[in-house]
């Protein structure tokens, strides 16, 4: 606990070069990107304040951060509500991603990663089929399940939340790249 501590406590208060250089050599700082990314796509607003972990592997003094809990993404909130695909920003929020960010390199590198994403994987023929084959799998399983509060029409129709929020997210977030 006290060697998280002091990471927290060194990052909120070291100063540019020095945080710079601390932030490099404790924290994964590519692993971390993308999972910035991944949470800005699908739109994971929970996981910038809670539902990640951060953790160093044994003999790494590295952190590196893991993602739990996408319960509120893909254009619905934590209560199944669907939410403006405009709703989070692209830089995310939380205090660390925004000390990474204020790095001009680093938010060069997360521009770079960011449009990779956006070129290769964030997409609708990318996702799609993907998307088609879970429900194919989930949703007989889903339709028995009589504990289930929403009802069948509303389970078939996320196919179509889940594809309108990829195309609406995607222009999104091309919007902004370009203020980054």
């Amino acid at each position: 606990m006290k060697r998280i501590a002091l990471f927290v406590r060194k990052v909120q208060t070291l100063k540019n070069s020095a945080r710079l250089a601390y932030l490099k050599s404790h924290l994964d700082i590519p692993q971390y990107l993308r999972w910035l990314a991944g949470a800005v796509c699908t739109g994971n607003y929970d996981g910038f304040d809670q539902n990640y972990a951060l953790y160093r592997t044994s003999g790494s003094i590295k952190y590196h951060i893991s993602p739990w809990d996408y319960e509120g993404t893909w254009g619905r909130d934590c209560y199944g509500e669907i939410v403006s695909s405009r709703s989070l920003r692209i830089e995310g929020y939380n205090g660390l991603t925004e000390r990474l960010l204020s790095c001009p390199s680093i938010r060069r590198k997360y521009r770079k990663v960011l449009q990779g994403v956006l070129q290769k994987h964030f997409t609708r023929e990318a996702l799609e089929p993907k998307i088609r084959t879970l429900y194919a799998q989930l949703l007989p399983e889903l339709m028995g399940d009589g504990t289930r509060r929403h009802s069948a029409y509303d389970m078939m129709s996320d196919l179509h939340v889940f594809l309108r929020y990829i195309g609406e997210r995607r222009a999104f977030i091309e919007e902004e790249l370009s203020k980054l």
